[in-house]
This record gives structure tokens, C-alpha cells and sequence, in this order.
């Protein structure tokens, strides 16, 4: 891990699994993005959702890399412009060493040019911080669904 280059403060409290006791496979999510209290509140906003397991947080797109590789999310919730490396590269950089991984940007800068970096490094959607709360649930199981259809027929 790239501990230097994080903008993480280290006694942040870690996320919390939150186990359905259900059996049914949970959606999992890792959080990258530079604001401690953004990370929270979607921690917050996630853990009404028994269908996700939020497994880790990452605060810059360089540390994302690694969380990746290391904890095996299905899905990244990625902040497009942090310090250190940003979301538009590191996107770039995930989906091409670990094809079918989904991404979904969000930003509080929700211009057309922040939207299409996103989408065009990868993201499989994108939205805005604001509009998220009401859209992210939604979009993570339809884009979740659609990948398990895919692999189900064979295809990456």
C-alpha cells in the first residue's frame, strides 16, 4: 500500500461488514475518495443496503489501485478529482488490469468534460454528488445485474 501518499488519517474507524445472514451474495463495494466526511456519509447512506458490503475506503486513485488488488471489490464508487492520483486515471487504470470490474464516478463537480473523463476512462456510469443519493442504489444492482447476465452467457 501506498501509505505516504494517502490523504486517509489512520484512526479512522474501518468500515463495518454488515453480514445479511441471508446467504445471497452482497455487492462488494469499495469507497474512493479524498473527503473523510463524504466517505462517511456514503458509509452511512450504503449501510441501510443489505444487499452491498462496504470492504474498504481509499483516498486517492494510487491507493485505490492497491485496495483493488488487494481486497477484490465487485464494484469501486470513485471521486473524480482527488490529490495524489485522480479518479479519470485510476479508473483507467482498473478497468484495464481487471476487466469486468465495475466503476461508478461521482463528483461534486458535475460539469459535461468531468462526465465524459469518467465514462471514457471506464466508469460504467457517472453522477454528480447531490443526485447520487437518489440514483447510486439503483445503479449499482442494474449494473451488477447486467454483468451477471454477461458472464452467465460467457462473455468479459
Amino acid at each position: 500500500m501506498h501509505q505516504e501518499a494517502s490523504q486517509c488519517s489512520p484512526d479512522e474507524e474501518p468500515l463495518t461488514d454488515r453480514k445479511t445472514g441471508s446467504g445471497t451474495h452482497r455487492v462488494r463495494i469499495l469507497i474512493v475518495d479524498d473527503s473523510v466526511s463524504f466517505r462517511t456519509a456514503l458509509d452511512r447512506f450504503l449501510s441501510s443496503e443489505s444487499s452491498v458490503e462496504l470492504v474498504g475506503v481509499a483516498c486517492d486513485g494510487l491507493e485505490a489501485l492497491d485496495k483493488v488488488q488487494e481486497l477484490k471489490p465487485d464494484l469501486v464508487i470513485m471521486d473524480s478529482i482527488m490529490p495524489v492520483m485522480g479518479g479519470v486515471e485510476a479508473t483507467r487504470m482498473i478497468t484495464a488490469r481487471f476487466p469486468g470490474m465495475l466503476v461508478i464516478g461521482l463528483s461534486f463537480v458535475d460539469t459535461h468534460a468531468v462526465r465524459e473523463a469518467m465514462l471514457n476512462a471506464g466508469a460504467a456510469d457517472f453522477f454528480g454528488k447531490i443526485e447520487a443519493i437518489d440514483q447510486l442504489i439503483p445503479a449499482i444492482q442494474r449494473h451488477i445485474a447486467a454483468r451477471n447476465r454477461r458472464e452467465s452467457k460467457g462473455c468479459t
